[in-house]
Parts: C-alpha cells; structure tokens; sequence
C-alpha cells in the first residue's frame, strides 16, 4: 500500500549568472545525492523555487529531474497550480514525465475552508491516476488541514497515501497516524522535527538541508529504522546547527544554495528577486557549522 519512505531531497533549483536553468549542475547535485545515498527526490516544490520558473522552465526542470534520475530512486514532483484546474494539469504533466508520485500543498491565496480543500483534492484523484503526498503548510499557504481532514482524504481516496507534515508541530504527526492509520504514510517537512517524527512513526522526512549533507539525513533515518535509537540521536544533535540555519534565518533557498556552493557543488550564482543572497555574517556563520559538521 504504501511505498514510499526514507530520505528525499526537496531539490534546489540551480540558475547560472544569466538567471537560465543550470542543466548541468543540476544534474551534477542529483548524481551526487543518489551516491550519497538519498532514499528519494523531490522537484518543482518551494525549495525549487516553483513560484518563480516560468512554464516552460517548469516543464524543463520536471523532464531533466526525471531523465537523469532514471527510476534509480522515486521522485516526487510538485504540481501545485493555484487553481484546482491548473493542479490537475501540472500533475497530469508530471504523471506522463513519469514521477512515482505527486506531491501538491494546497491552493495559496484562495484560504479554501476544508469542504473546498476536500473537493480540490477529490477532483484531482478523480482526474488523474497517480499516488498523491498533500502538502499541508499553512506558513506559506495560509491553509491548515486538520488531522481530521486529512484520515478522512486518506480513507475515502485511495491515490492520497501520503503528507507531508510542515506545520511545525511535533503533535500534528501523532494524530494524523492515531486517526489514518496505515491509510496515510506521514512524512516530516520541518527541518527541525525529524528526529521526534520518526520516533512517532514517521515513514520519511522531505528534507531541505538533505541538499547539504544527504548522507548525514539519510543516516539519521536508517538508525532508527534499525532500532540505534541512541546513535540516531548523537547524530542528531550534531546536525542540529544546520537545521537551525536553515529554518531558523528566514532564507531556507538562500541558506541551502550557499551551503552547496560551500561545498563545492551547485547552488548556482543567481537568484531570482525578491529574494536576497545571505549577508556575510550569515555565510560566515554557515560555514563555521559546514566546518564543525566536518563537510569543509
């Protein structure tokens, strides 16, 4: 039922100094997670910066993520539209491009109440034949879905299997498993809550500080999946400085990209407004915790 777990990478999306997609870096980055040995990725979501690639960028980005990958490890893609028609036709475009799954947060602006939200989500299962992750976050949505809502999606649609948790709240992740049971496979999408979510039986964690040292992210998952409950958490207290820097500054898609070009991979050298590169006490800072994760 379901299948996926472990580790994935929510990937940054890489522009080169001419704000173009950075074909080659990123599929650089991928190689280098899946040796790392990353469980899964993720494309087209915020920390890929969605919002802010045109359509066709879009498309291009969804159809370079899922060549280069070439079946060697699930990926997600992000079909968020802003509208439940647009939804449906991203994820139709993603289904057809060959994605393991969907992964779509919900409506942003609209504030949809849950009888709209469930009949978003209800007409999209209707409308294409792929296994869905919903997205519940309401920092970047303004839209919260309820445990509650989220068993009763579970249980009346087959296809929807999967959430990823990114309400910040430790509690979210026990009443969503109390009330789905084995009918929904809860992922964690806080930087800072993996630990305690795989402890309360957390199938996955959709990292963006997994663009940095997947591996470490990785390890964190696989120690609890074999019971090292202590080497899991020794592990994770010392790669609890990242998770605060990149959740904790306010530039998660900064911090990571600087964080990638730290290390000698691909974050890439532009970004594209509003956003503002981190300063330099905050490259500073990153680098003194890269340094003290031993990765520089």
């Amino acid at each position: 039922m379901n299948q996926l777990k472990g580790v994935f990478t929510v990937l940054v999306t890489p522009f080169t100094w001419n704000d173009e997609l950075d074909k080659g870096g990123l599929t650089t980055n991928i190689d280098w997670y899946i040796k790392e040995g990353i469980h899964g990725l993720v494309c087209s979501g915020g920390t890929g910066e969605f919002t802010a690639l045109s359509e066709e960028e879009r498309k291009r980005l969804i159809d370079i993520v899922i060549e280069q990958v070439n079946r060697r490890v699930p990926v997600l893609v992000g079909t968020c539209g802003c509208t439940t028609k647009d939804t449906i036709k991203w994820t139709q475009y993603a289904r057809d491009a060959g994605a393991d799954a969907a992964i779509i947060v919900h409506p942003y602006y609209h504030l949809p109440d849950d009888d709209e939200l469930y009949e978003h989500y209800k007409r999209i299962t209707q409308a294409v034949d792929i296994p869905i992750m919903i997205y519940n976050n309401p920092f970047t949505t303004g839209v919260d879905a309820s445990p509650e809502l989220l068993a009763r999606l579970a249980k009346d649609f087959d296809k929807i299997s999967y959430v990823k948790e990114s309400s910040g709240s430790v509690k979210r992740v026990q009443d969503i498993i109390r009330l789905a049971g084995n009918e929904m496979a809860v992922f964690c999408g806080d930087d800072l809550l993996p630990f305690e979510s795989f402890l309360l039986g957390a199938k996955g964690w959709i990292s963006a500080s997994a663009n940095i040292i997947p591996k470490k992210c990785s390890k964190l998952f696989e120690l609890v999946e074999k019971g090292d409950i202590a080497g899991a958490r020794d592990l994770w207290y010392k790669i609890l400085p990242l998770m605060n820097a990149v959740e904790g500054w306010g530039k998660l898609v900064q911090t990571v990209k600087k964080g990638l070009d730290l290390l000698g991979h691909v974050g890439g050298p532009s970004l594209r407004g509003p956003k503002l590169d981190l300063t330099k006490k905050q490259e500073e800072e990153l680098r003194k915790v890269l340094s003290g994760l031993g990765e520089i």
